[in-house]
């Protein structure tokens, strides 16, 4: 595995989402699970588009609207690791990929 850049140690010992001090995988503060180097990965994308997709709740919409509105934003928050507060990007692009494809196979459908 390749060596940690000093930010992501920095990231390793501190929670990105309140800044406790991390002791396990988990922010005993907010719940927060810890950074890891994995999250970048390609497997782990697939697993997050699966897991975002058969689990849908409302941080779904919450994370659309920062997408909108807010995209640099929630860019830096996926790019630290504080995603608690958002839908997993994967999965969120993934559904609404879905929905745009649904949306323009009715409009094209119906307009025939």
């Amino acid at each position: 595995m390749a060596e940690l850049t000093s930010t992501e140690k920095e990231l390793a010992r501190s929670c990105v989402s309140c800044g406790a001090q991390l002791t396990g995988k988990f922010c005993h503060a907010c719940g927060e699970k810890a950074f890891d180097p994995h999250n970048h990965s390609l497997r782990h994308f697939a697993e997050e588009v699966l897991h975002t997709v058969t689990h849908l709740d409302n941080k779904f919409l919450q994370t659309l609207k920062l997408l909108f509105f807010k995209p640099g934003a929630l860019t830096n928050a996926y790019l630290v690791g504080s995603k608690k507060l958002f839908a997993v990007l994967t999965g969120s692009f993934v559904l609404t990929l879905i929905a745009y494809r649904v949306i323009l196979f009715s409009a094209t459908f119906l307009s025939v």
